[in-house]
C-alpha cells in the first residue's frame, strides 16, 4: 500500500496525473487503507495498550501495597506474572504480533523484578547497574523477537545506563575540555558502533542463534531511530565543543559527509539522508553564529546572515531531497519490473 501511494504521488509530481484525479488514482491503485487494515491496526493498538497497562498495573500495585506485602509475597507475585507470560508465549503459535507483545511484557516484568530485588535487599547503589543489567538480561528476547520495538527499548536502556555510568567515570575525558563533552563523545562512539553493527546485520541478513534474522526485514525503524540519536548527540557534542574553543569539533563535518555518502550510494535511505542534512544545517548554523561572534557582529548582522543562510540552505536541501525521492522511486520501479520479468 505504501509503495502504491508513493508511486501515485510520484506520478502527480511528474504531471502524469492531475490534482483533481488524485483521489480516484489512489482508489484504483489501492493506496488507501481498507476496512480490514483498519481492524488490524486497532487490534495491534489495543494489544500493545493492554500489555503496557497490565505491566504498569503490576508495578504500581507493588508501589502502593509495599508495606502490606511480605517479602515472599512480592517475589511470588512478580514471578507468577512472568510464569504466566512465559506459558502464554509457549502456547501461542503463528501469531507473531502476540509473541512480540508477550516478550515485551516479559521485558517490563524483568525490570520490575530487578527493581524489586534492589529495593528489598538494598543492592545496586549505583542506578546505572539496574539499566545495564536489565539490557543484558533482555538481549536474548530481543534476538528472539527480531522486532524493532524490542531493539529500540533495548537501546533506550543501554543509553540510559551509559549516561548514568559516565556521570561517575568518564572515559576519554583527558582529550576534551569538559566532562559533559566527553560524555557526549562516548555516547556518539557507542551508538555509532551499534549503528554500524545493525546496518551490517540488515544488509548481509545476519542470523542470530534464536531467530532466522537479527532485525525485522519489514522496516528500518531500529536503524533510523539509532541514526537520529547519533545525529542529536553528535550535533550536541560539536556545538558544545565549538563554543568552548575545541578544535576537534570540526571533525563533525567529515562525519556528516561520510554518513551522507553511505546512505546515498550504499544503503539508499532517504530518511537517513534527511536527518543528516538536518544535523548539518544545525551545526553549520552554530558555526556561522560563532564566526559572527568572533567578529563582534551586531544584532542586525546576526539576523540577516543567520536568516539568509538558514533559509537558503534549507531550501537547497529540500530541493535535493525532493529530487532524490524521484531517483529512489524510479530505481525501485526498475527493480520491481526486473523481478516481474524474471518471474
Amino acid at each position: 500500500m505504501q509503495n502504491n501511494r508513493a508511486r501515485v504521488l510520484g506520478w502527480v509530481q511528474e504531471g502524469l496525473i492531475e490534482h483533481k484525479d488524485i483521489a480516484a488514482a489512489m482508489q484504483v491503485a489501492q493506496a488507501q487503507p481498507r476496512s480490514h487494515q483498519w481492524r488490524h491496526f486497532i487490534k495491534q493498538l489495543l494489544l500493545w495498550l493492554s500489555v503496557i497497562c497490565v505491566c504498569s498495573g503490576v508495578i504500581f500495585f507493588f508501589a502502593y501495597n509495599w508495606q502490606a506485602l511480605s517479602r515472599m509475597t512480592r517475589f511470588a507475585l512478580v514471578e507468577s506474572a512472568m510464569l504466566v507470560v512465559s506459558l502464554s508465549y509457549l502456547r501461542c503459535s503463528g501469531n507473531e504480533s502476540l509473541k512480540i507483545a508477550l516478550l515485551m511484557a516479559m521485558t517490563l516484568l524483568t525490570g520490575a523484578l530487578l527493581a524489586l530485588v534492589g529495593q528489598t535487599y538494598q543492592t545496586g547503589a549505583d542506578p546505572w547497574q539496574l539499566f545495564i543489567i536489565w539490557s543484558a538480561l533482555i538481549t536474548p528476547w530481543a534476538l528472539l523477537a527480531s522486532s524493532s520495538v524490542m531493539w529500540i527499548f533495548w537501546l533506550l536502556l543501554l543509553n540510559l545506563g551509559c549516561v548514568l555510568l559516565f556521570q561517575l567515570n568518564v572515559p576519554l575525558q583527558w582529550l576534551l575540555s569538559s566532562s559533559s563533552n566527553a560524555i557526549l563523545l562516548n555516547l556518539v562512539m557507542i551508538n555509532t558502533a551499534l549503528l554500524v553493527l545493525f546496518e551490517l546485520a540488515a544488509r548481509f541478513k545476519i542470523r542470530s542463534i534464536l531467530s532466522s534474522q537479527l532485525l525485522s526485514p519489514s522496516n528500518r525503524y531500529t536503524q533510523q531511530t539509532l541514526l537520529s540519536v547519533v545525529m542529536y548527540l553528535s550535533c550536541s557534542w560539536a556545538i558544545e565543543g565549538l563554543f568552548s574553543d575545541q578544535q576537534s569539533s570540526y571533525l563533525i563535518f567529515a562525519y556528516f559527509i561520510m554518513t551522507a555518502l553511505v546512505y546515498r550510494f550504499v544503503i539508499k535511505d532517504l530518511f537517513a539522508i534527511a536527518v543528516t542534512c538536518l544535523g548539518f544545517l544545525c551545526v553549520s548554523s552554530a558555526f556561522l553564529f560563532h564566526g559572527l561572534d568572533v567578529f563582534h557582529a551586531d544584532f542586525l548582522q546576526y539576523l540577516f546572515f543567520g536568516a539568509f543562510y538558514i533559509l537558503g540552505a534549507s531550501s537547497l536541501m529540500g530541493v535535493y531531497l525532493k529530487r532524490l525521492t524521484q531517483i529512489f522511486n524510479k530505481a525501485e520501479q526498475t527493480v520491481e519490473c526486473t523481478d516481474k520479468e524474471q518471474r
